[in-house]
């Protein structure tokens, strides 16, 4: 029942920070749609099996991911031109653009939630010497679940950590969910799970996703 209000919430949402390496396609790999990144599901950070479910659109792409104590993981790809939920102005700069998506997922997105009571902003930095420029941030988010149906009879503050990067076309969000305030310890764990990716993925491997998946 956690597991299922933590995703419906989490739907209403890199210094040392590299340019993703290639990486040879093994059975330990999960292969993303239209192959952007592999992610290697035997990484340290993963506690045992993960369970991985995706959703998109026609310019967003959002995988989620559970391990076997429950760690919730996600990483986005958004487009980062012509993209609706954005709405960028042409030549925006990359730090300019990075912000935006992340005001997408603590503004915009969280507002169409009835249960979020609402989202804090807790801390924020840009790693302006990596390559790519990559945006760090933490916020708090409050939940009420009483304000509507058919939500789990869950409430209380969750804190969910943001890595924002772009790469050619595409924003990557990498995003993961802690039950306390502690910085270090969420850019540990998103710095892990950009350790346990790779660009582009050798192959499509959808098979390894519960549920429908995404078409591509």
């Amino acid at each position: 029942m956690q597991r299922a209000f933590l995703l419906a919430v989490s739907l209403i949402w890199l210094a040392g920070c590299q340019l993703l390496p290639n990486q040879k396609a093994d059975k330990h790999l999960y292969g993303a749609p239209q192959q952007l990144y592999a992610l290697n599901m035997e990484h340290p950070l993963f506690r045992g099996k993960l369970t991985i479910e995706e959703a998109c659109d026609s310019h967003n792409i959002s995988t989620t991911l559970w391990d076997e104590e429950n760690q919730f993981f996600r990483i986005d790809v958004l487009a980062a031109e012509g993209n609706p939920s954005l709405n960028s102005p042409p030549f925006i700069s990359d730090a300019a653009l990075l912000q935006l998506a992340l005001d997408t997922y603590t503004k915009d997105r969280s507002s169409s939630s009835p249960v979020v009571a609402s989202i804090s902003p807790l801390y924020q930095h840009t790693y302006h010497n990596s390559v790519p420029l990559t945006l760090f941030a933490v916020v708090k988010l409050s939940v009420n679940s009483e304000a509507a149906k058919g939500f789990p009879p869950v409430s209380g503050d969750y804190y969910y950590g943001f890595l924002l990067f772009r790469q050619g076309g595409s924003i990557f969000v990498l995003q993961h969910r802690q039950p306390y305030y502690q910085v270090d310890k969420m850019e540990r764990v998103l710095k892990a799970m950009l350790d346990a990716m790779s660009s582009p993925a050798e192959k499509r491997t959808k098979h390894r996703v519960k549920g429908k998946g995404c078409p591509f």
